[in-house]
């Protein structure tokens, strides 16, 4: 684990004791590790065996990248608009019961 950084518990359960307090993370929280080597020594934080953790760039939050790479829209291309439109359906209006 890297100080300064925030880590999401995906399995398992991590406890960090600070100032005689012991505090036990579970999966789905997060926790950042203190940048003071002093006041948090790194044997304060203990965890069982089998314990996931994922560094976080958003806490929890899942982030999504999209890529619009290949798929920018075409202008002024008519065999893309023909195609488009036999895609739309016209139906009468049901509320006059008829079509014209």
């Amino acid at each position: 684990m890297t100080r300064g950084v925030t880590y999401a518990v995906v399995s398992g359960t991590v406890t960090a004791a600070f100032n005689n307090n012991s505090i036990t993370y579970s999966p789905g929280q997060t926790i950042t590790i203190p940048t003071d080597a002093n006041t948090f020594p790194d044997a304060s934080i203990t965890s069982a065996g089998g314990v996931v953790l994922a560094p976080t760039v958003n806490g929890t939050i899942h982030i999504t990248r999209l890529t619009p790479e290949g798929k920018e829209p075409s202008f002024d291309n008519s065999d893309v608009a023909k195609s488009a439109l036999k895609l739309v359906n016209v139906v009468p209006n049901p509320y006059y019961a008829y079509s014209s």
